[in-house]
C-alpha cells in the first residue's frame, strides 16, 4: 500500500509539473527499505520516470540533458530486461537530437536497431529518428537509406507519407547541390544501355 501510494505520488507531481518533487519522491522510494523489499515492478517504473522529471526526451537545457541521460543509463544498467528498456534507449536518443548532439543521436540509435526485436514499437522511430539526425549531419545519403529502409519495413506506420515526401525533398536537395557544384550527371555503361 505504502509502496503503491508513493510511486503514484511521484506520478501526480510529475503530472502537474512539479518535477523536483516528484524527483525526490521516486529517489526516496529507491533509496528506502520498504521500497527495496515491497517494490517490484514499481522499482523499475520509477527508475525509468526519473529521467522525465528532467524533461527527457526534451530536456530544456544541457545540465537536463546530462542528468536525464544519466538516469535512463542507470536505469538500463539496473533493469536491462525490462520492457521499458528499449523507450528509455529511445528517448536518451531523441535527448541527444534535441540538443543537436546528432553524432550520439545516431550512436544510441544504432545500438537501439541492433539490439531491439524488430517488432518492438519504437522501431519505426528510430528508424525515422535516425534519418533525420544523419541529415542533420548532411550525411544525406545514409539519412536516404534510413528513411528507406523505414519505408521498407514499415509500410503501415502513419508517418510513412511524411518519410516518403522527406526522401523525395533530400534526394532534390542533394542533386540541387551537386548542380551548384557544376558535378554533372555522367551517363554509365549500364545507363547508356537502358537509355539506348
Amino acid at each position: 500500500m505504502i509502496v503503491q501510494a508513493t510511486y503514484q505520488l511521484g506520478r501526480a507531481q510529475l503530472a502537474v509539473g512539479h518535477l523536483e518533487n516528484a524527483r525526490r519522491t521516486w529517489q526516496d522510494f529507491l533509496a528506502s527499505d520498504v521500497g527495496k523489499v515491497d517494490g517490484g515492478a514499481l522499482l523499475a517504473e520509477a527508475a525509468y520516470r526519473l529521467a522525465h522529471t528532467y524533461s527527457v526526451p526534451a530536456p530544456g537545457s544541457i545540465g537536463d540533458l546530462e542528468l536525464g541521460v544519466a538516469a535512463h543509463e542507470s536505469f538500463l544498467k539496473a533493469y536491462p530486461k525490462s520492457e521499458l528498456a528499449p523507450q528509455a534507449s529511445l528517448e536518451i536518443a531523441q535527448s541527444y537530437s534535441h540538443h543537436g548532439r546528432y553524432e550520439q543521436a545516431v550512436e544510441r540509435l544504432q545500438a537501439l536497431l541492433k539490439e531491439v526485436d524488430a517488432e518492438a514499437k519504437q522501431i519505426p522511430l528510430a528508424r525515422n529518428l535516425l534519418g533525420q539526425a544523419l541529415a542533420s549531419q548532411k550525411k544525406f545519403v545514409e539519412a536516404v537509406a534510413a528513411w528507406r529502409e523505414f519505408l521498407d519495413k514499415h509500410p503501415s506506420d502513419p508517418n510513412w507519407s511524411n518519410v516518403q515526401r522527406v526522401v523525395i525533398d533530400t534526394e532534390y536537395a542533394m542533386a540541387e547541390a551537386q548542380r551548384l557544384e557544376k558535378n554533372y550527371w555522367k551517363r554509365t555503361t549500364t545507363q547508356r544501355e537502358l537509355c539506348g
